[in-house]
């Protein structure tokens, strides 16, 4: 998938020479992860071509990866447990299967609620482990296992 998308920019940017590659590089409108990954394909690439005789040194060992902070998105929220259930309940009656589904969602129950059992105890133990005190934890670390008090 990012092979086809990289070879697309790059037939995109048609000819253009060695010096020009950051140059249109830099150009493109990527996020900061999409920069990131089509600069280590793109390097692998061009060390490939120096390792074939191409190019004398890969053009693009000196471009620093792109500083970037994920974006919170205000108008996400968790589910509540109401809503959670509904979920879990419309797998379980099958309320959301079109006629032409091959499979029911009740096939897929028992992954869904394991998976979603796994989730909350992993949320629920991190944050037990955050409102521990320092002097608990140390305590706990010679035990085999996590326990709540």
């Amino acid at each position: 998938m990012h092979y086809r998308l990289i070879k697309n920019m790059l037939i995109r940017w048609g000819d253009f020479k060695e010096d020009e590659i950051i140059l249109k590089l830099r150009a493109e409108k990527l996020s900061g992860s999409t920069f990131n990954e089509r600069l280590s394909i793109l390097k692998m690439f061009f060390d490939w071509m120096v390792i074939k005789k191409y190019f004398s040194e890969n053009p693009l060992n000196d471009v620093p990866r792109k500083k970037f902070s994920k974006k919170s998105n205000s108008t996400r929220c968790p589910f509540t447990l109401a809503e959670s259930a509904s979920i879990l309940n419309a797998f379980i009656t099958d309320a959301c299967v079109k006629p032409s589904s091959r499979y029911n969602h009740s096939h897929y129950y028992p992954f869904v609620y394991f998976y979603s059992q796994q989730v909350f105890e992993t949320l629920k133990q991190s944050v037990f482990v955050y409102n521990m005190s320092i002097q608990q934890i140390i305590k706990l670390k010679s035990k085999e296992h996590w326990q709540e008090p």
